[in-house]
């Protein structure tokens, strides 16, 4: 009896619910405008509300070694003027600038950085044979090392290789027809003088897929084209 009595209660609490909703559902299909008022009422949160945390794409980078500038790195402080004194003897600087330690927001703390710039690769190389990466400065402990920059790696560069030490008078369909050999070529890019128009001895070569690109640096670097040896790389442009 008990058992009854309450799911007799019940249904009358819930009638009164069902019947309200009804009586709005009656009103909403009689009045369409209705209809987009409440749905828009009802809704929690749109699509527009969401906020937008999506990154912008930014190429993948690598880390190239620079053929004429070298890095002196310490955690204590070097002036330009002893890092000077220590290479002048060795190399003519070209140029020198510092960058002094600090600490970052995730509380690591960088090294005091001094770069220097030589003439040529050929100097680097032998300053950095020379004086070795381990040093001294002024008390201070110091690594020596040849600088990185970060570059660029993008789906057209991929594709691509850097020629140089080409001839001056090899045209754009000379190159499509030495490089052609390998497979689809898609163009190619003579940088010049803009004030003598005269090639400036490189040029880009860009293929059709990044597989054509590999088989032209393995089979053309070193091989000889109008009497010049030529240079082939991967065209990986600096980030700007």
């Amino acid at each position: 009896m008990k058992k009854f009595a309450a799911r007799l209660v019940a249904q009358q609490t819930a009638r009164p619910v069902a019947f309200a909703q009804v009586r709005l559902m009656s009103s909403v299909m009689k009045k369409p405008t209705m209809f987009a008022s409440v749905f828009a009422q009802s809704s929690v949160r749109s699509f527009s509300d969401e906020p937008n945390t999506r990154r912008a794409y930014r190429p993948p980078m690598n880390r190239v070694p620079e053929p004429t500038k070298v890095v002196f790195r310490s955690p204590e402080p070097i002036t330009e003027e002893a890092v000077q004194a220590l290479v002048t003897p060795i190399a003519d600087i070209s140029f020198i600038n510092s960058l002094p330690s600090r600490t970052r927001d995730d509380g690591y703390v960088t090294p005091n950085l001094v770069f220097v710039t030589l003439e040529t690769e050929d100097i680097t190389d032998e300053l950095l044979e020379k004086l070795g990466e381990d040093l001294e400065i002024e008390g201070a402990s110091v690594k020596l090392n040849r600088a990185m920059r970060m570059e660029r790696i993008t789906a057209e560069t991929s594709k691509s290789v850097f020629v140089g030490n080409m001839d001056n008078f090899a045209t754009e369909q000379d190159l499509e027809d030495f490089f052609g050999r390998v497979g689809e070529i898609d163009r190619v890019y003579i940088p010049r003088n803009p004030e003598t128009g005269r090639p400036k001895g490189f040029c880009f070569v860009y293929f059709k897929d990044v597989e054509t690109a590999d088989r032209a640096i393995n089979q053309f670097d070193s091989s000889e084209m109008m009497g010049r040896v030529l240079a082939v790389r991967k065209n990986v442009p600096r980030y700007d």
